[in-house]
């Protein structure tokens, strides 16, 4: 494993079964048109979409059970390299069922199984001595038994070792992160008005909350925002818009994991913040339109890249922060 390779972590791990049906009748026989199990999580995502972007990553996290067994060979299948530590509770299964006739999505999320402290500790330990000086994504819901300043003494730990840390969460648990200085993290519009307190849609609410995010601790921040693009304002609080083509939307199903899984990559590579955000973009987008719900493929990043616009925009609301 290289310097450049790239840690990801994910607490909350998942075997997804996406089905896919003309129209769900509730308490009837429905025959699928579709089914498989794959691999869930938003660190995991991120290290699948770097793998098919042939960059290095290492996948870590916690699983158990039968499903944390197919969880590993899920990834063994795709050719990602992973480290999970061994946990006694079995990890979750979600469902997400697609009517095609109707064009309508529902998600069956378990909680997940309830992790110990010494589990959490044990992982933390581990990524600590292979992280230092690397880019770390730490990404996803918590599970049952982690408390929500669990990423905040992660990205703690981390600093200390000189890694860079991403972090993809909502929540709670992303407005306690803040306080550790992470050094980029990727809410989404959602996300991030949850965490600031308010709703936020147009370009100037979006650029406000990213500039409040940043003054709350993060370093960088990119608020990304389907359709629209992405907003993001680097270390030095200079602003990035983003701007992407328009594609056929199919699934926006870990689009945002793909898109964090290319700015991870972009950054790792040493490339500027506007060139990792273009990649970030790029994934993303291509995600979003790839068939059969599945992540971007190296190709349609590639030539979407050629299309993403990143401009700086220079407002008076930047001087004044």
């Amino acid at each position: 494993m290289s310097d450049q390779a790239i840690i990801t972590v994910t607490l909350n791990p998942s075997i997804d079964a996406p089905i896919a049906l003309e129209e769900l009748r509730l308490g009837g026989t429905n025959r699928c048109l579709s089914s498989k199990l794959e691999p869930g999580g938003k660190g995991i995502n991120a290290s699948r979409v770097i793998t098919r972007l042939r960059g290095e990553t290492l996948a870590c996290g916690l699983a158990g059970g039968s499903t944390g067994a197919l969880l590993r060979q899920c990834l063994n299948d795709e050719l990602v390299p992973h480290a999970f530590e061994q946990t006694e509770t079995q990890t979750r299964l979600d469902v997400m069922i697609y009517e095609r006739g109707v064009e309508r999505r529902t998600r069956l999320l378990e909680a997940g199984a309830p992790v110990t402290q010494h589990e959490l500790e044990t992982l933390r330990y581990r990524v600590r001595k292979i992280a230092p000086g690397r880019v770390v994504v730490l990404g996803g819901s918590l599970p049952p038994g982690a408390s929500p300043a669990t990423y905040h003494d992660f990205v703690t730990a981390l600093n200390i070792c000189d890694a860079r840390c991403i972090v993809d969460a909502s929540g709670e648990a992303l407005a306690q992160v803040l306080a550790a200085h992470p050094t980029l993290i990727k809410p989404n519009e959602e996300e991030a008005g949850q965490v600031i307190g308010r709703a936020i849609s147009s370009d100037e609410e979006v650029i406000e909350a990213a500039y409040e995010l940043q003054r709350l601790g993060a370093r960088s921040v990119v608020i990304s925002r389907a359709e629209k693009g992405a907003i993001g304002v680097d270390e030095l609080g200079g602003l990035w818009k983003v701007e992407v083509p328009q594609v056929a939307v199919r699934s926006t199903i870990g689009a945002g994991d793909s898109m964090v899984g290319g700015i991870a990559l972009g950054l790792s590579r040493g490339e500027t913040f506007a060139q990792a955000l273009a990649l970030g973009a790029a994934a993303g987008t291509a995600s979003i339109a790839a068939a059969d719900r599945e992540l971007c493929r190296l190709q349609d990043v590639e030539e979407i890249l050629a299309r993403v616009n990143v401009k700086r925009i220079t407002l008076r609301m930047q001087a004044e922060v």
